[in-house]
C-alpha cells in the first residue's frame, strides 16, 4: 500500500475518533436532555414544545435556504481555480441576516396559529415563541461559523463547541427532572443558554473571516445563481414538516402531536449518522479535487450509512419495545409507529446526505423543476390524507421521505452520467470557452 493510500485512512481514524470522543459527548448528552423532556414533561407540555421545536427548525432551515451549503461548492472551487472565499462568506452571512426576518415572520404563523387551537394558551405560546426566535438567532450565528471550522479541517473545536452547548442543556434537563418545572418554557429556556454557550465557545476560537474587500459583482453573481437554483427545493423541505405538523396539530390533536415529537427522539439515533456524514465526510470531499477520488469516496461513505441505517432498522423491527423503553412508558404502545420512524428517519440520513454532495459538485440545475415535482406530490398527499392516527402521520412522513431519496438519487446518476444537465447555469457558463 502506498503512502498515498495510508493517509486517507490514518484520516478516517482519526476523524472517527474525535468525533466518538468529542461529539460523541455532545449527542449523548443532546439524547439524553431530550429523553429527560419527553419522558418528565406531560402530554400536553410535550406538545407544546414539540410545536416550538417545529417553528425552530422551519426558521433555522428558512433563514438559511441552502445558502450556506453554497460555502462548501465555494471553498472546492475556490481551491481549484485560487478564487477568494472571505467575500462569498460575507455576502452569505448578510443574506442570512435578511432571510432570518423572513423566517422568523413565517415562524411565528406557524406557531401561533396552530398551538392556539391545540389548546394552549396564547400568552404562553408567544413567550415560548420569543424564546424559539432568540434560540435560531444564535443558532444561525453559530451555523455559519461551525461550517467554516470544519471547511478548515477543525473539527474537534465544532465537537466542542457543541458539546458545550448539549452539557448546558443536559443540565437545564437535570434540573426540570428535579425541581418538578415541566414546562415547555422550561425547556425551551435550556435550549437558548445551550445555543448562548455554543455561540460563546466559537466565538472565542473561530478564526477572524471579515475582509475589507468588498463582494465584486461576480461574486454576487456566482451566489446569486446557486442560491436561485437550490431556493425552490430548499423551500420545499422548509414547510413540508412544519405543515405536516400543523396538519397533525389542527385535526389529529394533541396527542398525536407528541406522540410523534416523542417518537422523532428515537430518530436522534440516526441522526448521529447524518451528522458524520455532515460534519467529517462532506467537508472531507470539499477538499478533493479528482473526480475519480471523489467518486470512490462518495461511494465507499453511501455504502457505509446504508449498512448502518439497515442495521439500526433490523433491531428496531426485531425489537420495537427495547427502543420504545427510551421514550417512557406514555409511549410504550407505538410499537408498530417507531418501526415507520425508523424507515423514514433512515431515507433521510441517505437523502441528506445526497443532497450536500450533489451540491458540493453544483449539480443543482434540475433543483427547479424536481422541486415543482416534490411539491405537488406534498401538497397531493398533505391535503389528501386521513389525519386520525399517529400511524397516519407517520406513513405520510414515510411516502415523502422515499420521494425525497428517490429524487437525489436520480439527480446523483443524472450527474455522473450527463453532468451537463444538472450542473448550475453559472458552473456551465465557467466551464464554457470563451
Amino acid at each position: 500500500m502506498s503512502a498515498r493510500e495510508i493517509a486517507p485512512l490514518r484520516y478516517w481514524v482519526k476523524a472517527i475518533f474525535d468525533f466518538a470522543l468529542a461529539k460523541g459527548f455532545g449527542q449523548a448528552a443532546g439524547l439524553l436532555s431530550g429523553l429527560i423532556y419527553v419522558r418528565a414533561m406531560p402530554v400536553e407540555q410535550y406538545a407544546l414544545f414539540g410545536l416550538c421545536m417545529t417553528a425552530i427548525s422551519m426558521m433555522s432551515v428558512g433563514s438559511d435556504l441552502g445558502i450556506t451549503g453554497s460555502l462548501s461548492y465555494f471553498w472546492r472551487r475556490g481551491l481549484q481555480e485560487k478564487t477568494n472565499f472571505d467575500t462569498k462568506l460575507a455576502l452569505v452571512r448578510r443574506i442570512r441576516d435578511i432571510l432570518f426576518v423572513l423566517a422568523g415572520i413565517a415562524g411565528a404563523f406557524m406557531l401561533l396559529s396552530s398551538a392556539p387551537k391545540a389548546g394552549h394558551v396564547f400568552t404562553v405560546v408567544s413567550l415560548c415563541f420569543g424564546l424559539a426566535l432568540a434560540q435560531t438567532w444564535l443558532q444561525m450565528n453559530v451555523s455559519v461559523s461551525s461550517h467554516v471550522l470544519l471547511l478548515e479541517g477543525r473539527q474537534r473545536t465544532s465537537y466542542i463547541a457543541e458539546a458545550s452547548g448539549s452539557a448546558v442543556r443536559l443540565v437545564a434537563a437535570l434540573l426540570m427532572l428535579v425541581s418538578g418545572a415541566t414546562s415547555a418554557v422550561f425547556a425551551l429556556i435550556g435550549g437558548l443558554l445551550g445555543a448562548s454557550a455554543t455561540a460563546a465557545y466559537i466565538k472565542r476560537n473561530e478564526r477572524s473571516y471579515w475582509t475589507q474587500e468588498r463582494p465584486s459583482p461576480q461574486d454576487s453573481a456566482d451566489l446569486r445563481r446557486y442560491f436561485i437554483s437550490v431556493l425552490p427545493s430548499v423551500l420545499v423541505f422548509t414547510f413540508r414538516d412544519p405543515l405536516v405538523m400543523w396538519l397533525t396539530a389542527t385535526r389529529a390533536g394533541t396527542v398525536a402531536v407528541a406522540d410523534v415529537f416523542a417518537l422523532s427522539r428515537i430518530s436522534l439515533i440516526f441522526a448521529i449518522i447524518g451528522n458524520f456524514a455532515t460534519i467529517v465526510v462532506v467537508p472531507r470531499l470539499a477538499t478533493i479535487t479528482d473526480d475519480r477520488t471523489f467518486a470512490k469516496s462518495l461511494a465507499g461513505a453511501l455504502t457505509i450509512q446504508a449498512g448502518i441505517c439497515a442495521m439500526l432498522f433490523a433491531v428496531t423491527l426485531a425489537a420495537p419495545q427495547l427502543i420504545l423503553l427510551l421514550i417512557g412508558s406514555k409511549y410504550a404502545h407505538l410499537t408498530a409507529e417507531v418501526v415507520i420512524l425508523a424507515a423514514t428517519a433512515s431515507a433521510s440520513v441517505l437523502t441528506s446526505f445526497l443532497v450536500l454532495c450533489a451540491r458540493l459538485r453544483g449539480w443543482v440545475g434540475l433543483d427547479p423543476p424536481l422541486a415543482v415535482l416534490q411539491l405537488g406530490i406534498t401538497l397531493a398527499a398533505c391535503f389528501n390524507w386521513p389525519f386520525q392516527s399517529t400511524a397516519d402521520v407517520l406513513y405520510l412522513n414515510l411516502l415523502l421521505a422515499a420521494v425525497g431519496l428517490g429524487l437525489s438519487v436520480l439527480v446523483m446518476l443524472i450527474g455522473w452520467r450527463v453532468p451537463h444537465l444538472v450542473e448550475g447555469r453559472g458552473r456551465r457558463e465557467a466551464a464554457t470557452p470563451q
